[in-house]
C-alpha cells in the first residue's frame, strides 16, 4: 500500500464582482467587498424596503426594535478574521429598510401560548395559526416588500413534528412561495437575543436584500486551470454565508 499523497491543486478564492459596468469593483470577500462598493444590484432593489410582520400578542415591539438595530454599527465578536464591522444596512445596501403600514402588522391571539401548551400536536396548530395571519396579509401584498415572522423559544416545541418530518420554518417558507411572498424567520434565539449583533446584522440584513430581489455580488469567471504535468483533481474554497 503506497503512501504518497494524491497531487493535487489548491484553487484561490473566485473573486466576486460588486458593479455591472465597473469591472474594477471586486474583492473574494463578500462582506468587505459589500462594505467597499456597495452591492451588484444597487439600482434595482426597492428603496425604502417595507417589511411585514407576524408576532406574538404585545410582542411586535421587539421586531420593530430589531428592525431599528439594522441602521446601527456593531463590531464582530466572533469569527473575527471574517466578519467585518456592520456599518449599518443603508451604509452596505444604499437603501433603507422601514416598518410596512399598520395595517401590514398581525398579532397572533393572546391565548396562543395557552392554546398550544394544551394542544397534543402544538406544531399542526402553530402553522394553521401562522398560515391564517399570512393570509390575512394577501390583501395587502402590494404594500410590503418582505415578511418578518417572529418565534420566540417558548414555542420551540412546536417547530418540528413529534412523528413525522414535519418542519415549520420549511413549511412557512413554501407556503409563502407559492404567493410570491417572501418571508424571513426570525427566532428569538438565534436572531433576537443572540451575542454578537454583528454577525446577526449580516445575515439578517442579506436575507432582506436579497428577498427583496438585489443581488449582493456576482462570482467571476473561473480562471483558467493552472498547468501540470498529469492531470489533477483540485479543490476550491469559498466562502458561503447563510441565510434563512
Amino acid at each position: 500500500m503506497s503512501s504518497e499523497i494524491s497531487p493535487h491543486v489548491w484553487y484561490p478564492e473566485p473573486e466576486l464582482l460588486f458593479h455591472p459596468e465597473r469591472s474594477g469593483d471586486r474583492d473574494i470577500h463578500p462582506l468587505r467587498g459589500l462594505k467597499r462598493f456597495g452591492p451588484f444590484s444597487a439600482s434595482q432593489v426597492p428603496s425604502p424596503i417595507r417589511v411585514a410582520t407576524i408576532a406574538p400578542a404585545g410582542e411586535s415591539t421587539r421586531l420593530f426594535g430589531f428592525m431599528q438595530e439594522l441602521h446601527r454599527t456593531f463590531s464582530p465578536r466572533e469569527r473575527t478574521d471574517y466578519l467585518p464591522e456592520w456599518p449599518g444596512f443603508s451604509a452596505v445596501f444604499n437603501t433603507r429598510v422601514t416598518a410596512a403600514p399598520a395595517k401590514c402588522r398581525v398579532e397572533l391571539e393572546p391565548a396562543l401560548d395557552a392554546d398550544l401548551a394544551a394542544s397534543p400536536a402544538p406544531h399542526t396548530l402553530l402553522a394553521d395559526r401562522l398560515i391564517q395571519a399570512v393570509r390575512c396579509l394577501e390583501a395587502f401584498r402590494t404594500e410590503f416588500d418582505v415578511l418578518f415572522v417572529y418565534l420566540p423559544d417558548r414555542w420551540e416545541a412546536a417547530f418540528f413534528g413529534h412523528d413525522d418530518d414535519f418542519d415549520l420554518h420549511d413549511y412557512l417558507k413554501a407556503f409563502a412561495a407559492i404567493r410570491g411572498m417572501p418571508i424571513q424567520i426570525v427566532r428569538e434565539g438565534r436572531a433576537l437575543s443572540y451575542s454578537c449583533r454583528a454577525s446577526v446584522m449580516w445575515r439578517i440584513g442579506l436575507a432582506i436584500y436579497a428577498k427583496a430581489g438585489g443581488i449582493g455580488s456576482w462570482l467571476t469567471p473561473r480562471r483558467k486551470r493552472p498547468s501540470s504535468a498529469f492531470p489533477m483533481p483540485f479543490v476550491m474554497t469559498t466562502a458561503v454565508v447563510h441565510v434563512s
